[in-house]
């Protein structure tokens, strides 16, 4: 009897490693790639693409404008100093339809991503 519960508690310790090592590879997955439409909160149609792999995705608009969904949808990036991207308060556009604000932000970043390696520039 002993013998039947210590199989049993190894074959369940068994199938947890195997599923625990399982979900951590699940993890890591390239973007989805290709390019979408989204509709922006403000009834706006955005062509968007994403990139990336399995450590570093981002989104960018068709002419390489980085943007992020901040939930209530794709707003230009702000990159800091060290690379990093956060959301501004600034909806995305296509480029036709950008106006001062949009277009400035969008000069910022460009200014950024040439001052540091951490953003992907060459992809776009």
């Amino acid at each position: 009897m002993r013998t039947m519960i210590k199989r049993i508690i190894q074959r369940f310790m068994a199938v947890g490693c195997l599923t625990l090592i399982m979900s951590i590879q699940a993890e890591a997955a390239p973007a989805l790639r290709g390019r979408f439409t989204v509709k922006q909160a403000d009834g706006s149609l955005l062509a968007i693409e994403q990139f990336g792999d399995e450590y570093q995705h981002w989104t960018a608009t068709t002419d390489g404008t980085i943007v992020i969904n901040n939930g209530h949808g794709f707003f230009i990036a702000e990159i800091d100093e060290e690379g990093q991207l956060s959301a501004t308060n600034t909806l995305a556009h296509e480029a036709g339809h950008r106006d001062y604000e949009e277009l400035a932000l969008i000069k910022k970043q460009a200014t950024r991503r040439e001052g540091t390696e951490k953003v992907p520039i060459d992809s776009f």
